[in-house]
């Protein structure tokens, strides 16, 4: 019985060496197959340099370069948009709740109503050159979410407010945090399209901030409705 399994382990063992000689022998045989097979290069393409993008025909530069321009439009600008359509909206809706009856909850006079309004745009404008600077020393991966972290909670706050020193308080910081959107995102958009393509991009995101105008109209409407006293229809519309 012993003598039996060793002459069959022998066999194994002899079939296992065999069959891995042959793998390798093949495998080395393919190797030099493929070392031996030339590589061609195009005709438009020098064999002693690398094919980078001078090298290509302009009919290949252009289907590449709209495959880039449509893949940044999918995806890169509608993020813009949104950012400004939504710190436009923000901004604009005191606006809103105005009419809800913002003014009479705080016994605010209509100076006092355009006092906050004309505060929330000192620091929107001080901020354009520093935001510009911020953007490119920490990157915009993390200014611009942090942008817009920042400006939401203080629109929310806003509908905590109770008082007039909290509205100028709110509405000085809102414009503080959304002061540097609209030159951060020129900044950020120069970054990936040429001059002759920018001034299109900017131009679609720059125009999201008329559709505020209607889209805050048929939130306030809605909240309006819904709301059963004036304080929380002021609430919901600062918030919104």
């Amino acid at each position: 019985m012993w003598n039996s399994l060793l002459v069959n382990y022998g066999r194994l063992e002899f079939d296992l060496r065999r069959i891995t000689s042959i793998f390798i022998s093949f495998l080395n045989t393919l190797e030099t197959r493929l070392s031996d097979q030339r590589f061609s290069f195009p005709e438009h393409m020098d064999p002693l340099e690398k094919p980078d993008q001078d090298d290509l025909h302009e009919k290949d530069r252009a289907v590449l370069e709209g495959v880039v321009w449509r893949k940044l439009d999918r995806w890169v600008l509608p993020m813009c948009t949104a950012f400004y359509f939504l710190a436009f909206f923000d901004r604009a809706n005191i606006g809103n709740a105005r009419v809800a009856g913002m003014q009479t909850a705080l016994n605010i006079s209509d100076y006092q109503y355009t006092v906050a309004l004309t505060l929330t745009y000192v620091p929107y404008i001080a901020m354009d050159l520093p935001a510009s600077l911020i953007l490119k020393w920490i990157g915009p991966n993390i200014f611009l979410p942090a942008m817009a972290a920042s400006w939401a909670i203080v629109a929310t706050m806003q509908g905590l407010v109770t008082s007039y020193t909290g509205l100028l308080i709110c509405r000085f910081f809102l414009g503080l945090s959304e002061g540097g959107l609209f030159p951060a995102l020129v900044l950020y958009l120069s970054s990936f399209y040429p001059r002759e393509r920018l001034q299109t991009r900017i131009t679609t995101y720059f125009a999201s901030g008329s559709l505020t105008g209607a889209f805050s109209g048929l939130l306030a409407a809605a909240i309006r409705a819904r709301s059963e006293t004036k304080v929380n229809q002021k609430t919901y519309m600062t918030v919104a």
